[in-house]
């Protein structure tokens, strides 16, 4: 029985993993939206692995913010530099 539940957890931690790989990989701006990103990523089994939908809008926000929070940081960076 622990067996199971531990493999069962490493399986969605993996499924996680290879869903921030896809976003990582699927050069989305910071004005993606994640029903744009589903959309254009619908055939990858990295995006039907991790079934649970709100985890990965959870996890696109995030990365989207992540983005965001760079853009910004690169826009005062340049400024500062002029």
């Amino acid at each position: 029985m622990k067996e199971e539940s531990r493999e069962k957890k490493l399986k969605l931690l993996e499924a996680k993993e290879q869903f921030k790989l896809l976003l990582e990989e699927a050069k989305i701006t910071s004005r993606s939206t994640f029903k744009q990103f589903c959309l254009r990523h619908r055939g990858d089994h990295r995006l039907h692995a991790f079934n649970r939908k709100k985890e990965q809008e959870v996890l696109f926000n995030h990365y989207i913010t992540s983005l965001k929070r760079r853009d910004k940081e690169n826009r005062v960076r340049l400024s500062r530099m002029r």
